[in-house]
This record gives C-alpha cells, sequence and structure tokens, in this order.
C-alpha cells in the first residue's frame, strides 16, 4: 500500500516554506505522466506559482517562483497576466 508523501518547499518570493501531500492518486498519475525526471509540477501559492521539479522518488529538486500566465485573448494574442489588466482597462476607455 503506498503512503501519502509529505514534501516542504521553499518559497523564496515570499520567504515561506509550506507542504504539500502527494496523495496515492497523484502519485499514480504524475507515475504515468512524467516522461523525464526531475518533472515539473505547478502549484499556485499566495499570488505566484511555485514551479517544483520531482524525481521519480518524489524527492523536491529545485523549485522556482513564477508570476506570468500567458493566455490568449479574443484575438488569439498572447498576453501575461499583468498585461491583460492593461487590456482590459484599454477596452473600458474604447
Amino acid at each position: 500500500m503506498t503512503k501519502n508523501i509529505r514534501i516542504w518547499v521553499e518559497c523564496k518570493k515570499c520567504e515561506q516554506s509550506f507542504q504539500l501531500t502527494l496523495d496515492e492518486e497523484f502519485q499514480k498519475k504524475f507515475k504515468e505522466k512524467a516522461t523525464y525526471y526531475p518533472y515539473p509540477i505547478l502549484f499556485p501559492h499566495k499570488g505566484h506559482w511555485a514551479v517544483i521539479y520531482l524525481d521519480g522518488d518524489f524527492q523536491d529538486r529545485g523549485t522556482i517562483i513564477s508570476e506570468i500566465i500567458y493566455k490568449e485573448n479574443s484575438n488569439g494574442k498572447k498576453l501575461s497576466k499583468k498585461n491583460s489588466k492593461k487590456q482590459n482597462n484599454k477596452k473600458e476607455e474604447d
């Protein structure tokens, strides 16, 4: 029987540590989907994202932080999260 795995992650942006619990379902999905190691997982954390690189034994092999999320606007162009707010403000003025 597989156990839940707990890992501690250090967030360099807000200088806090937090714990993730990787349950059996996550572990199975990770093993099925990971095509290389260390493999990144994304975790939302206080307005930014922790990109956590896990090896095949679910050990943290490095973490980076990002505040940028790309999404498409109605014109099909890619916008960052911050730029999309500017775009919305511009539409309201028009």
